[in-house]
């Protein structure tokens, strides 16, 4: 909401009639006729008229639609956005350096390194390139408390990609972050399904979310991944946010909602927190206070999981993390 919306939409639009843009009749083969469009196009109304298909109060009219939007805007926090998309790259094969195109995550970089005291970084992949590991090294060695969330092998929808976080755990925790991973039977989001669609569907969550907070006072929420991807090959935008009064009482509520709802502070529900024994060759999950997998035996299980997920086969994760 506010003026950052003139902007993120003139963003789509310098993408959408670029030169990098064609015809879908250009890339699709064969092209739908007029008929199986239309078919398609009711098929997919029919399935979101569905309610059976959303979570319970989904579609739920509101009573008193006035009362509840002034609600809202008494609840809302305001303060000042800024938006942060990547270039789009010039045609013809022209050079250009990573601070020309990848405006998103040179921004991103230099907020953490300006950063003092606190950053929490949800990032459905998590992948470091060259340099990464130095930069979060130094991040801690100033004194900054530095927190990972991102998806375990239970709850990724891409091993290839937790393949490249798996090789590298150890060196994160080296760096003195710390490292947490999303279960794949989190409450918090078992809570917004009956038991019914969890059953029917025999759900399993995983992390999606590209979030962060530096020092409790600048948020992002955007699309950029920590990851190769996100930094060289992606174009990626976000916003990010800073309260026009830190002081006030919302901004402290805002900071308990965020915790909170990112499960990036304190006591993770819905993560398992990553520890190395005192050794150094073993990762483990820690629930609780005690150890809950060994990672470098066996793939991360819960005793929630789905029987989908109780029926796949143990992988060993100490390959992966030796190799």
């Amino acid at each position: 909401m506010g003026p950052v919306v003139e902007p993120a939409s003139e963003a789509f639009d310098r993408y959408w009639n670029s030169d990098w843009t064609v015809p879908i009749e250009d890339v699709v083969t064969p092209v739908p006729t007029p008929a199986e469009a239309k078919q398609q196009q009711e098929h997919l109304d029919a399935f979101a008229a569905d309610t059976s298909h959303y979570p319970p109060g989904f579609y739920d009219d509101p009573k008193q639609i006035d009362s509840e939007l002034i609600k809202l805007g008494e609840a809302l926090l305001w303060g000042t956005a800024r938006l942060l998309v990547d270039a789009v790259p010039e045609k013809g094969g022209k050079p250009q350096t990573r601070a020309e195109l990848d405006k998103t995550g040179v921004t991103l970089a230099r907020i953490a390194k300006e950063s003092s005291d606190e950053i929490l970084i949800q990032s459905a992949y998590l992948v470091l390139l060259d340099g990464g590991f130095e930069a979060f090294s130094a991040m801690t060695s100033r004194g900054v408390t530095l927190k990972l969330a991102t998806n375990s092998m239970a709850s990724n929808n891409h091993l290839t990609a937790f393949v490249g976080y798996a090789k590298q755990r150890r060196r994160l925790l080296e760096t003195g972050a710390e490292l947490y991973e999303m279960r794949p039977d989190a409450k918090s989001e078992r809570a917004l399904f009956t038991a019914a669609q969890l059953e029917a569907h025999e759900t399993l969550f995983g992390l999606h979310a590209k979030t962060s907070v530096f020092d409790r006072k600048i948020t992002f929420v955007g699309s950029f991944n920590v990851d190769p991807r996100s930094v060289n090959l992606n174009t990626e935008m976000g916003t990010t946010g800073r309260e026009r009064n830190p002081g006030q009482r919302g901004c402290r509520q805002h900071r308990k909602r965020h915790r909170r709802g990112q499960q990036l502070a304190g006591r993770f529900e819905g993560r398992w927190k990553i520890r190395m024994d005192h050794g150094g060759k073993r990762c483990h999950h820690r629930r609780n206070g005690r150890r809950a997998h060994d990672l470098g035996r066996a793939a991360s299980r819960s005793k929630g999981t789905s029987n989908r997920a109780r029926r796949r086969p143990a992988l060993n994760v100490g390959t992966l993390l030796n190799s």
